[in-house]
């Protein structure tokens, strides 16, 4: 069985950012699972970001390019897509006419797609935003619905646009697929209305270099500045910077933590992104700009150094599938805090009570984890590595052995459903 993960999304899915920790370890995973083939597709020229899992693979995983529209088409694409949402989604007819204009605009491009399609058996598809027909059995990943809760991280036609991408794919794949019980019942059920059958619940590994403990014992001699950190009490959220994912509760607390303790605390920020005017807005206001501390995009290995570093890794997020940080900070021996939201909650359950849970909306709440894990460290970070060691007995390659099950399934399904389409 060949199977497809489409990694072009206007830039190309990497092994060391967000979603794409998840695709490429599954990729490199599932070439382990009996006849299994894997077909990675990057955006034009960036064949070479695939280089790494490519040579994971053992000669099975083989790379494509997605086509290059025509900078005509792209020109109409946004035209047609702004008057579509910006101006007419009330006005059905003109509606129709603009979805017209769009569906022929994207013919030339949708028909080269449907050519790098037809060389898979099946689709994993790891982001919802998919903007061209999938004629081929698929998976797609829904991560979460975040923008459906916080609507106002998005401009009101953006998100209408978002929605009905959204729908389509949701409603045309054959498997939706989703990596929490939580996200299952709330998203995919309670927003999508998506049936029980059309559902599956694959659970998160720890990604293999965290899992193998690659790099623990490393002496760190590079980015000065990042050295310089290594020697200071710090609390590290490595994050996008999207306003959902709270980094202004941790600059809050730092600012009551070093009130109330009296120590010299710190806070480390990893993003993307340059930090947004809101985050360093509160900076200024907390009166913290010697404290708070915002890293660029940083390597794996740093990474790595950065957690082992740390005083705790915080994630005071209001809304996730789950965390990959958290389990890659307790691998190297850092212990980790989180927001008491449910998603969290179910995936660090096995932790039990030494997992510190905190309010995401209260900072004097995260605070007093923070001074109660500074009493108690030694014991808290035993007993959460405790609870880890079993969880890494859920490795990459068995995750990747459930992934192998859902596309199988969905091959089947397609074949049904086809069966099952009058003539």
């Amino acid at each position: 069985m060949r199977i497809g993960i489409w990694c072009d999304y206007g830039k190309t899915l990497v092994p060391s950012e967000g979603i794409g920790v998840f695709v490429h370890n599954l990729a490199a995973n599932l070439v382990k699972v009996n006849d299994c083939e894997v077909l990675l597709v990057a955006a034009p020229g960036d064949t070479h970001l695939l280089t790494d899992t490519v040579s994971r693979g053992g000669g099975r995983i083989q790379v494509a390019e997605s086509p290059i529209q025509s900078s005509t088409s792209r020109f109409l694409l946004k035209q047609f897509k702004s008057l579509r949402w910006k101006r007419f989604h009330q006005n059905p007819v003109i509606c129709k006419l603009l979805d017209r204009g769009i569906s022929l605009a994207s013919r030339a491009y949708d028909r080269r797609v449907s050519r790098i399609l037809d060389r898979a058996d099946v689709w994993i598809l790891p982001y919802l935003k998919i903007e061209f027909p999938v004629q081929r059995p698929s998976v797609v990943c829904i991560h979460d619905l975040v923008s459906y809760h916080y609507p106002e991280m998005m401009r009101p036609h953006k998100l209408q646009e978002l929605k009905d991408i959204v729908r389509r794919v949701a409603d045309d794949c054959t498997i939706a697929a989703c990596m929490s019980n939580f996200i299952k019942q709330n998203d995919l059920i309670g927003q999508l209305h998506l049936p029980e059958d059309k559902i599956r619940v694959v659970r998160a590994a720890v990604p293999d270099d965290i899992a193998a403990g690659v790099g623990s014992g490393e002496q760190y001699d590079g980015d000065s500045e990042i050295l310089s950190l290594l020697k200071m009490q710090y609390l590290f959220y490595p994050s996008a910077f999207r306003l959902y994912k709270n980094h202004v509760l941790l600059i809050r607390a730092l600012r009551e933590l070093k009130d109330r303790s009296k120590e010299d605390w710190k806070v480390v920020f990893t993003g993307i992104h340059s930090c947004p005017d809101y985050i360093q807005d509160e900076i200024k206001k907390q009166g913290l700009s010697n404290d708070v501390v915002v890293l660029s995009h940083v390597s794996r290995g740093e990474l790595l150094r950065l957690y082992r570093g740390a005083f705790a890794t915080v994630v005071p997020s209001l809304y996730e599938q789950g965390s990959f940080p958290l389990m890659e900070a307790i691998s190297q021996g850092c212990p980790i805090m989180s927001s008491n939201i449910p998603s969290l909650k179910e995936q660090f359950e096995q932790i039990g009570e030494d997992m510190l849970f905190f309010d995401p909306h209260n900072p004097s709440d995260l605070v007093s984890k923070c001074l109660i894990l500074k009493e108690n460290r030694p014991k808290i970070i035993e007993s959460q590595q405790a609870g880890f060691a079993q969880w890494k007995s859920y490795r990459g390659v068995d995750a990747a052995r459930n992934w192998y099950e859902v596309c199988r399934e969905a091959i089947e399904m397609d074949k049904r459903r086809k069966v099952g389409k009058p003539q």
